[in-house]
């Protein structure tokens, strides 16, 4: 029983309050890739109630990497073998067909984002871009088009703004926007450019502002679209006031709260440090926190979620941890095999929420 747990257990569902009727439950939706267990005390993190689905239940793969809940109630979830789609009782498959070119063009899959009209945006391990439609269930090819020709080493991720755009970034080199009348990605629609020998990491939208902050291998850039004005460091055109307390790191996994608070992380000394600048206060709520003396073994984070209530969590490798707004600090998961009920984790890469009740299973 313990090794099927070890193994096969790829997707997790916990339910946050257990005090709602059934009809009305909500649901975090994680999905892990386990291996092995590291290790953290029971007064470092707290015990939650998880419901799992691995193989026996129709997941194709142990390592599962995106999951996206769509318009019409699916679960999409994204693995190294293909992409499944979960009703609630059965999944089901969707794999590259090298003589189906509506097919998904390759079977690992990075990313999930939702697009309008209900579509569906798949970044691929190797870089290609797909537009699912999820009710015609038809894959369309994106064609690329960069400036820098090694594009194809960059990691890539997919943002978007309010405003209708979709951002590709390829770390470190450039980004690309898509073109709906020319179906591609190409640089001609960029909304803005990125200042002197920086390259781009990460974009984030502030619809408040209309500013587009722009994590960059020489630090933060914020471009205020309303003025057309640019602002970082030694150039702080609209006296903003991160830049003059912000340290001169490269910040990546940029997320905006509910609460007007930007949330990013830097790599420390060989650690990854989390941050949150609160825009009203004009002030950090959190600065350089970390889980070094919590976590035993090597960590990363990869990324930020809001649950409609405003709980707030991060995710990475060997890092599931909530934040806890009243204590300003983060409380991990509690990771180590306990009963039925409890996880094991090694990688959260994906989490999305869920009020679906046929989730739980």
């Amino acid at each position: 029983m313990y090794r099927n747990w070890h193994f096969d257990a790829a997707i997790g569902i916990f339910e946050k309050s257990s005090a709602l009727p059934v009809h009305t439950k909500q649901f975090l939706i994680f999905f892990s890739f386990v291996l092995s267990f590291t290790g953290t005390t029971a007064q470092d993190s707290r015990q939650y109630s998880f419901t799992h689905y691995g193989a026996a239940e129709g997941l194709i793969s142990n390592e599962a990497s995106a999951v996206l809940h769509d318009d019409d109630g699916f679960v999409w979830v994204g693995t190294n073998n293909g992409l499944q789609r979960y009703d609630g009782s059965r999944f089901i498959t969707f794999r590259h067909d090298r003589n189906n070119p509506r097919s998904i063009p390759a079977n690992y899959i990075q990313q999930l984002m939702k697009g309008q009209e209900g579509l569906i945006w798949v970044l691929c391990g190797d870089g290609q871009v797909a537009l699912l439609d999820p009710r015609r269930l038809e894959f369309t090819n994106i064609p690329l088009v960069f400036r820098q020709q090694h594009h194809k080493m960059a990691v890539k991720k997919l943002v978007k703004d309010d405003n209708g755009n979709i951002f590709l970034i390829a770390a470190n080199l450039e980004y690309i926007t898509w073109d709906k009348k020319k179906r591609e990605f190409n640089p001609d629609g960029n909304p803005f450019r990125i200042p002197g020998e920086r390259k781009p990491i990460d974009i984030a939208y502030q619809p408040s502002a209309g500013k587009y902050w722009i994590g960059t291998n020489l630090g933060l850039v914020i471009y205020n679209s309303r003025t057309n004005q640019y602002s970082y460091a030694g150039n702080n055109t609209e006296k903003e006031a991160i830049l003059n307390q912000y340290d001169s790191y490269s910040a990546y996994n940029l997320f905006f709260d509910r609460n007007g608070r930007l949330w990013y992380d830097v790599w420390g000394p060989g650690i990854p440090l989390i941050n949150c600048f609160d825009l009203r206060q004009k002030k950090f709520i959190l600065r350089q926190y970390h889980f070094h003396d919590v976590i035993k073994s090597y960590y990363e984070t990869n990324g930020y979620m809001q649950q409609k209530d405003g709980t707030i969590w991060i995710k990475g490798l060997n890092v599931f941890a909530q934040y806890i707004e009243k204590e300003n600090r983060f409380q991990l998961v509690y990771n180590g095999y306990i009963n039925e009920q409890s996880i094991v984790y090694e990688k959260v890469p994906s989490i999305c929420e869920d009020s679906m009740t046929q989730i739980s299973g």
